[in-house]
C-alpha cells in the first residue's frame, strides 16, 4: 500500500479496518492478520502516526455547529467562506494544512446538507441565506 497521506485518507474514508505498507515484514503481516481477527482492525505505528498527525491538523474540524438552521459545522462554514473568496480547494488545503481529498469530502457533505450540486450552487446558497458578508 501507499504511505502517502492522501491514499491512507481514501482508505479511511472507505471505512478500511486495516492498512499495511508494502515494505512490512512477514512477522508484521502475521501480527496484522491475528489482530484483525481478534479486534477487527490493524494499523501499524507508521500509519497510526500519520493518522494522529492528520487528526491534530484537523482539530478545527471538530468544533461545534455554527448555524443551527442549516447544521453547518465550523470547518464547513470556513470552507464556504474561503470558496466564496474565489479560492481553489488546492489553495485552501495548503492554507489549512489538510489534504485536498479531505476538503473534497467536507465540500461534498456541505453540498448534500444544503441541497446544492456544485460550488456555484454552494456560493449562491451562502449569499442567498446570508452565510457570508459581501
Amino acid at each position: 500500500m501507499f504511505k502517502e497521506e492522501e491514499y491512507i485518507s481514501i482508505m479511511m474514508e472507505s471505512l478500511a479496518n486495516g492498512y499495511l505498507l508494502k515494505d512490512v515484514t512477514p512477522d508484521e503481516i502475521h501480527t496484522a492478520i491475528i489482530s484483525a481477527l481478534n479486534t477487527s482492525y490493524y494499523f501499524n505505528n507508521t500509519i497510526n502516526q500519520l493518522l494522529l498527525s492528520n487528526k491534530l491538523k484537523l482539530k478545527l474540524f471538530e468544533k461545534e455547529t455554527v448555524n443551527k438552521s442549516n447544521n453547518l459545522t465550523e470547518p464547513e462554514f470556513k470552507l464556504i467562506n474561503l470558496l466564496t473568496q474565489g479560492k481553489l480547494l488546492e489553495d485552501i488545503a495548503k492554507e489549512l494544512s489538510v489534504s485536498e481529498r479531505t476538503l473534497e469530502g467536507i465540500k461534498y457533505k456541505v453540498q448534500k446538507k444544503l441541497g446544492v450540486k456544485n460550488t456555484l450552487g454552494l456560493i449562491l446558497y451562502a449569499i442567498k441565506h446570508n452565510l457570508i458578508k459581501i
